[in-house]
């Protein structure tokens, strides 16, 4: 994934401290924007399955992500290995990607189409109905965050905190009874819904991101001609598509 995004920004002259930008401001409250994320990830969950059951009644496809799955224990050394690389190394790289190369690049259309492109390819790249919708609302929010922030670090920690919870969820269903599983995973719901509203609030209003956000929107809303409508924001997820999925075919013929 690397190499040819690495190529490609240098094809588009995008410099580091447009792809990589590192000297923006912090935010205090991520566990907070977290718990707004998901928040918002659970309403698009329930929304697509409902679409999904309606268009297909008989399938066993979850795609709002909600899926049950049986989490596989690991020993300590697997599980070091496993955090290092879902942890640390993956929110680098797709980071890199996403919120870096092809955000930055897709800002001269617009911040708002950039924000809303970038985490659509997102959803798309996860190829996976069950994960798409999860992946597109998360990619938005991580594009929301570098774009507040000026800073890329800020989403990097945003996503290993979000797959960090995702390996601790795994453990807890490969070694706990799933009667008690059920109600700690009650528990963690609970408290991400009352952190969800209280980063809605941080959002909002005490920190001003939201409003800094749309101000930057409304901005370039007038004063520039070029501003991207609803047309771009689909036909660039759909290009990206039909080359992902061409790409994709194409590898698993030759292997």
């Amino acid at each position: 994934m690397i190499l040819p995004v690495m190529i490609f920004a240098k094809a588009a002259k995008l410099s580091c401290d447009d792809y990589f930008p590192i000297k923006g401001k912090t935010v205090r409250y991520i566990w907070l924007i977290y718990g707004t994320m998901q928040l918002f990830v659970i309403f698009a969950g329930m929304f697509s399955t409902g679409i999904y059951d309606f268009i297909f009644p008989d399938s066993t496809v979850d795609p709002g992500g909600f899926t049950d799955f049986s989490g596989t224990p690991f020993d300590i050394f697997t599980l070091i290995l496993r955090i290092i690389s879902v942890c640390i190394f993956v929110p680098v790289v797709e980071e890199y990607v996403f919120r870096g190369v092809i955000l930055s690049y897709l800002r001269k259309h617009g911040t708002m189409f950039a924000v809303l492109a970038s985490g659509a390819i997102f959803g798309i790249a996860h190829s996976n109905p069950a994960q798409s919708v999860y992946a597109l609302v998360f990619g938005i929010f991580s594009a929301f965050l570098v774009v507040v922030t000026g800073n890329i670090k800020t989403s990097i920690i945003f996503h290993s905190i979000n797959n960090f919870t995702s390996i601790i969820n795994e453990q807890l269903i490969a070694y706990i009874p799933e009667n008690i599983f059920s109600i700690i995973n009650c528990m963690v719901n609970i408290i991400t819904i009352l952190l969800g509203f209280a980063g809605l609030y941080i959002i909002a209003k005490k920190d001003g991101l939201c409003s800094d956000f749309f101000e930057k929107c409304r901005l370039e809303f007038f004063l520039r001609k070029d501003f991207c409508g609803m047309k771009q924001i689909l036909v660039v997820p759909f290009v990206f598509y039909v080359v992902f999925y061409s790409a994709r075919i194409i590898l698993e013929n030759l292997i």
